[in-house]
């Protein structure tokens, strides 16, 4: 999910520069953004690192 958040987080803020249409890219990459920060912050992190590694 944090990976997610990262990605739609740039995804948004290409858009934000590029993109025709009238809709707050920007606002959506910060908000993005700030989902995957609150869960790297979260105490379950390094728990979820651990789980995650070979």
């Amino acid at each position: 999910m944090i990976m997610s958040d990262v990605g739609w987080a740039l995804w948004a803020a290409i858009q934000a520069q590029i993109s025709k249409i009238e809709y707050d890219f920007w606002g959506w990459a910060i908000e993005r953004w700030g989902r995957a920060v609150r869960k790297m912050d979260s105490a379950e992190f390094p728990t979820w690192l651990k789980d995650v590694q070979i």
